[in-house]
């Protein structure tokens, strides 16, 4: 959030869109999954919060949910598409993520906890997380080649 406010300062609009939105995903998602934010405990009639994370109608919102951060992300893509490569890679392996988690999250309410399981390693320990840290480096600078700007091509 605070990276979103330096990029915002020393005007870069879209970047610091972007940073803000994700942090604020990330934000999101942390006081979801807090014991005492409450939040999974409404999902269990014994106001347990380990029963709310197993309870079919909390995996099917927080699949929705993340389907809506892709939906969000999708649209930072098109809107990334006349920036550079490195910005169109990062978000469509950050929207392919999103889209994997979410549908682990309806896995998992459906009772189909194998695949569920398999779903969220990929979104988390696939070679996405290659790709987006690449593409991080290359935007912040620390790579030494130019790749083509896209608004000249499209």
């Amino acid at each position: 959030m605070f990276g979103a406010l330096v990029e915002y300062d020393i005007s870069l609009p879209n970047e610091a869109y972007c940073s803000g939105a994700m942090g604020v995903f990330w934000l999101s998602l942390g006081i979801a999954f807090v014991p005492s934010s409450g939040v999974t405990a409404a999902y269990s009639e014994s106001g347990d919060f380990l029963e709310g994370f197993r309870s079919p109608a909390f995996n099917a919102d927080a699949g929705t949910y993340l389907v809506c951060w892709g939906l969000v992300t999708f649209i930072i893509l098109i809107c990334s598409i006349k920036t550079n490569i490195a910005s169109v890679i990062l978000f469509a392996c950050l929207d392919a993520a999103f889209f994997i988690f979410a549908a682990s999250y309806f896995q998992l309410s459906y009772g189909n906890n194998a695949m569920g399981v398999i779903l969220q390693k990929v979104s988390f320990f696939g070679d996405w997380r290659l790709m987006i840290g690449g593409s991080g480096l290359y935007i912040c600078g620390f790579v030494d080649f130019v790749l083509p700007i896209l608004r000249d091509y499209v």
